[in-house]
């Protein structure tokens, strides 16, 4: 029997409960285990290249979490039959198991710790660098083992903060990559993305896949997070041979939506209006500067001297009046202009882009009203 007189109080029938009790033990285990065992999925649902929806689940973070929290509040049943002495150190106990438990729920469910950082810290744009699509595994492509490449990846991105980062990344891919992605193009995705992320430091974790298309081309894909001076991004590098040289094929970046927030409609209102005004004053030198580098590239000098015909043929003295202005697209916005002249009419359609923030000039026409359009 204990003696009363060690806690203080007259001991309640059956004597006073202990500090830590059996459950109380049960709850810490249970509390502690997810940080050792972990059962954890995620997945995510992406329109236009764009994630627009993510999801992390650790069950057994959640599972551990509950069980920690609950028997921490069946507890405070026992603060009655704690010795006088000892219920500070229960309720501080109480309490330790209640946060324990909310935390591992929280981080089961994604909201803190690693489901929290980069692709699954929410909802994100994802920025793609335009470039061949990449064959996801079925009937156009076949699994094969996976070959660890972290290495290589890790060495695409160790450039990153050169420089010449863009050009460096650009003379080393594949010929497949730099057809289809352009210099100038690929400055501004870097240029854009360190703006918004910071200098690359580290990549913290990979994975890797390897599958072979019907055309018998061998793609290895390193997907992960890195670490960038104001926070996790998603990356994705596919490599490919080309003779023995293995080389980029393509190259992903995602920022976190809290890094990287949804552009504003009206820049995108602003940035199209300006363009409309440089067509318009058959100024290619400023709409080059409000456009995408394959929109200047694909200009031809008769397209210069059409624009300038279309321009004089309505007359000058030109109002421009919007037929349409919406978003077509995650990250795309669409305004149409009638522009009316002392001589004539025509219809000018823009589409900018912003996919780190900045909004660009993608696509344009410009059609007399009943003649044939001029685009580049």
């Amino acid at each position: 029997m204990e003696d009363d007189s060690d806690h203080g109080g007259d001991a309640p029938a059956g004597g006073w409960q202990r500090v830590p009790a059996g459950h109380e033990i049960a709850a810490l285990v249970a509390g502690l285990v997810p940080f050792a065992i972990t059962m954890s999925s995620s997945s995510s649902r992406t329109v236009n290249g764009a994630v627009v929806a993510s999801q992390y689940r650790d069950w057994v973070a959640v599972g551990g979490g509950a069980v920690a929290a609950g028997l921490g509040l069946v507890a405070l049943s026992l603060l009655k039959r704690t010795a006088p002495a000892q219920r500070v150190a229960r309720i501080a106990l109480i309490c330790g198991l209640v946060a324990l438990g909310g935390g591992q729920i929280l981080r089961g469910f994604g909201v803190i710790g690693a489901g929290a950082e980069g692709r699954s810290a929410g909802p994100g744009i994802a920025t793609r660098v335009p470039g061949p699509p990449l064959t996801p595994p079925g009937p156009d492509a076949t699994g094969l083992a996976p070959i660890d490449r972290s290495a290589e990846a890790r060495a695409v991105l160790a450039v990153w903060n050169a420089p010449d980062a863009a050009a460096t990344i650009h003379a080393a891919a594949h010929p497949q990559f730099r057809a289809s992605v352009e210099l100038d193009e690929l400055k501004i995705f870097h240029d854009d993305f360190t703006a918004v992320m910071g200098p690359f430091v580290e990549i913290v974790g990979s994975v890797g896949s390897r599958r072979q298309t019907k055309d018998g081309k061998v793609e290895e894909l390193v997907a992960g997070e890195a670490m960038f001076g104001k926070g996790l991004a998603a990356y994705e590098v596919v490599l490919t041979q080309d003779g023995a040289t293995l080389r980029l094929l393509n190259l992903k970046l995602e920022a976190p939506r809290a890094l990287n927030p949804a552009p504003d409609p009206q820049q995108a209102r602003t940035a199209a209006r300006a363009a409309a005004g440089a067509l318009l004053a058959a100024d290619y030198p400023t709409f080059d500067a409000l456009s995408l580098p394959r929109i200047r590239g694909g200009r031809t000098p008769a397209d210069t001297t059409r624009l300038q015909e279309l321009v004089a043929t309505l007359g000058g003295g030109v109002r421009l009046e919007i037929a349409r202005d919406e978003p077509c697209g995650e990250i795309q916005h669409c305004v149409d202009y009638h522009a009316v002249g002392r001589r004539g009419a025509a219809t000018m359609t823009l589409k900018v882009s912003a996919p780190l923030g900045r909004w660009r000039v993608n696509h344009w026409s410009f059609e007399l009203d009943g003649q044939k359009k001029v685009t580049p």
